[in-house]
């Protein structure tokens, strides 16, 4: 009897834990969109159970690229709609709402799907100037989808100094995300006189605005200000006693650094610098370009900007490419034997490739290294509403996935605190679940 018992809740486990949450009906307004038309996209939720309200985050993916988030509240026996604005271009679309929800220590989530086709050609669509619409917007998530759109279509043309225009406004959108991110976060701790994260966050957000040229800047300053302003009056005359605490410890730094002194500095050992040089004689000596002739100076030039590639410097990787642009147009200019001009072409091509490729690799690294920082801000403070906590997880977790691949120190670095920070969320979601009890 007992193991009848067992096998009937074994077989209703996977019902009774099954989401409450069910998407009833997604639909676009208008049905049949033109191209540049703004599509209203309307989703219902319902939530069937009968006493627990749920809180849904629901993030909408266009095309596999995430295209917004928005939080919705749906009680218990009742639904909600959410809506999404979207801008129409042309082609096969595929439209993915996914939803979750914490209920009892427990995650629930699950996905709609739908599809949508708008007529007329890609290739005709100006893709830059919808993305420049929704930048200026301050829609910052939604045109750097369309950034990447535009980027694409001008890589198909050749046109590179336009697609690199795009790559710069795809980083600026995301500083944008990130800098109001941590203003959002550094407003709600000044609210709750949370004055020590909260200049953290200001900070962060600051060093975003300031980069971007944005006012906001100013007012994170501003707020530095006063925070300071508020914690020196709460100390009062503490730090006089507090620096009289320090003397000995400052007595003791003076002692060590003299005694230190007195013995003498160890010797530095000996630099022995690359020889890069050397190497680039010996791969010329191996695979000539030119036999028989003195190398042009369009291939020297070319030669030395493949050997700086391996730069860790965005700037001094800018300044490469601006030098291989310049070879390019020049080299149209240039008069050259046939033999000549094909192997300049084919050394041209092959180090566009490779330019292409540490592009990315460096955009790749820096952007690990800022998600780096985003977990470590995340981690030192307080977890707060288990919601925005997830969605923060969620967020950085889509952004890793979108850069995985690299097999990086760096990647791996916040592959660790991602996972440190979801165990974070779990014990916070477990502790205010036994309070509750």
């Amino acid at each position: 009897m007992n193991k009848v018992c067992a096998l009937i809740l074994f077989l209703l486990i996977p019902y009774l834990a099954a989401s409450q949450l069910e998407v009833t009906s997604f639909t676009f307004s208008p049905q049949e969109p033109q191209p540049g038309e703004q599509v209203i996209l309307t989703v219902r939720l319902a939530n069937k159970s009968y006493d627990q309200d749920i809180e849904a985050t629901c993030r909408l993916f266009v095309n596999d690229e995430l295209y917004d988030v928005k939080v919705v509240p749906v009680g218990h026996r009742s639904s909600s709609g959410v809506t999404f604005e979207w801008i129409a271009h042309p082609g096969e679309h595929h439209f993915a709402l996914h939803t979750s929800y914490y209920q009892e220590q427990i995650e629930y989530s699950d996905t709609f799907h739908q599809n949508l086709t708008v007529p007329g050609s890609q290739e005709e669509y100006d893709y830059f100037s919808e993305a420049v619409s929704l930048y200026n917007s301050e829609k910052y998530l939604q045109a750097k989808v369309v950034f990447d759109q535009a980027r694409k279509a001008f890589e198909d043309k050749n046109d590179t100094d336009n697609a690199v225009l795009c790559e710069e406004y795809i980083l600026k959108c995301e500083q944008y995300i990130e800098a109001n991110q941590w203003y959002t976060q550094a407003e709600e701790a000044y609210y709750q006189e949370d004055y020590v994260n909260a200049p953290v966050y200001y900070q962060r957000a600051m060093s975003f605005y300031a980069l971007l040229g944005d006012g906001r800047a100013a007012e994170c300053q501003a707020r530095l200000d006063e925070i300071e302003e508020i914690q020196k009056k709460a100390k009062g005359e503490g730090y006089l006693s507090y620096a009289f605490l320090l003397l000995p410890a400052g007595a003791l730094v003076v002692a060590v650094w003299w005694l230190r002194k007195k013995k003498g500095s160890p010797e530095l050992p000996d630099y022995v610098p690359e020889k890069k040089l050397e190497k680039r004689q010996q791969r010329r000596q191996e695979k000539p370009l030119f036999k028989d002739a003195v190398e042009p100076g369009i291939v020297r030039t070319l030669d030395a900007i493949e050997s700086q590639l391996d730069t860790q410097s965005p700037d001094t990787f800018k300044s490469l490419v601006r030098e291989f642009k310049k070879q390019e147009q020049k080299f149209v200019q240039e008069e050259h034997g046939p033999e000549e001009a094909q192997q300049i072409e084919q050394n041209m091509e092959t180090l566009k490739d490779k330019i292409k490729e540490r592009g990315k690799r460096l955009q790749d690294i820096q952007r690990l290294k800022d998600l780096s920082s985003s977990c470590d801000a995340l981690l030192s403070g307080p977890v707060g509403n288990l919601v925005d906590a997830y969605n923060q997880y969620a967020r950085l977790q889509n952004e890793l996935d979108k850069i995985s691949g690299t097999e990086s120190p760096e990647e791996e670095e916040v592959k660790e605190k991602l996972k440190e920070y979801y165990n974070f969320i779990q014990e916070k979601a477990k502790s205010e679940q036994s309070e509750s009890l």
